[in-house]
């Protein structure tokens, strides 16, 4: 008979929740509210996931889901769901449109992706952010300083949801043009050359975060493939830290932008920018 253990069920990101409120010993408004996913598959019924502080907004991932459909069903393009990460507590929920590209070369399109993501413990602001889909191989490329990011304010069931449908609209008005900034600079990237100095320099600086085990999986990686340039790198590095299935952990998100704006730099948005 097998002593293995039997896998856990796979948790439904979007299963509904329940909130209690915690107060102080001596009574008082809630200073936080503990967040239980309810109809687990585990004979419990309900299992607790996190505590997020009151001064939190608190969005359950059925509400997140429900804006992510809102905000891009008014979008002139379609999207298609593309990755779900979710472990209990963090969910990264993302969508693609394919009419939205920009290419880097014949081999390589970049198509406008949209990062949604979600905590149960408040480590994760809920949010959106805008990022560059790599079609071949199927990757996510990250770049808050270049394409922003933004912290819902409310929900749909909150007073303030079309104001904050305006902030959503302001921030996808520059989405086309972002992407095009993006693709050229990557072009640039194909022409950069990057030796073992220049790993040394990054590991220096930008990319102490990374643990030591990913960096040398990554420099492995990089050093036997054909494409010996910044782009390569950043090719080597995308494939390891966002799979066709999508990151396995969330830190994965933070590494995946840690990398891509290591390597990519600082992007000019001036229109006569010229490669």
């Amino acid at each position: 008979m097998s002593s293995r253990p039997t896998p856990e069920p796979q948790l439904d990101p979007f299963t509904p929740i329940e909130t209690v409120p915690t107060s102080p010993l001596g009574g008082g408004a809630p200073t936080a509210h503990r967040v239980y996913l309810t109809g687990v598959p585990d004979g419990r019924g309900w299992r607790l996931v996190g505590t997020i502080p009151a001064q939190k907004l608190l969005l359950s991932n059925q509400e997140i889901q429900a804006m992510a459909q809102e905000i891009t069903g008014k979008s002139p393009w379609d999207w298609a769901p593309k990755t779900t990460f979710f472990d209990g507590r963090h969910l990264a929920y993302s969508l693609v449109t394919e009419d939205c590209s920009a290419d880097v070369d014949a081999e390589n399109p970049l198509s406008l992706g949209l990062l949604f993501q979600n905590s149960y413990d408040g480590s994760w602001e809920p949010g959106m952010r805008l990022f560059a889909h790599r079609q071949v191989p199927a990757t996510g490329l990250l770049h808050a300083q270049h394409f922003g990011e933004l912290c819902f304010l409310c929900g749909p069931s909150n007073g303030g949801w079309s104001a904050e449908r305006r902030r959503v609209e302001q921030y996808m008005e520059t989405a086309g043009s972002k992407l095009e900034q993006f693709s050229r600079r990557c072009r640039g990237l194909q022409r950069e050359p990057v030796g073992a100095s220049d790993l040394a320099g990054l590991r220096r600086r930008p990319l102490t975060q990374l643990p030591r085990r990913l960096w040398s999986r990554l420099v492995d990686r990089y050093l036997h493939s054909p494409d010996l340039t910044a782009w390569g790198l950043l090719t080597s590095g995308a494939v390891l830290l966002w799979t066709e299935s999508g990151p396995s952990r969330p830190e994965i998100f933070h590494y995946n932008q840690l990398l891509t704006e290591a390597v990519v730099g600082r992007i000019s948005t001036e229109d006569t920018i010229r490669w």
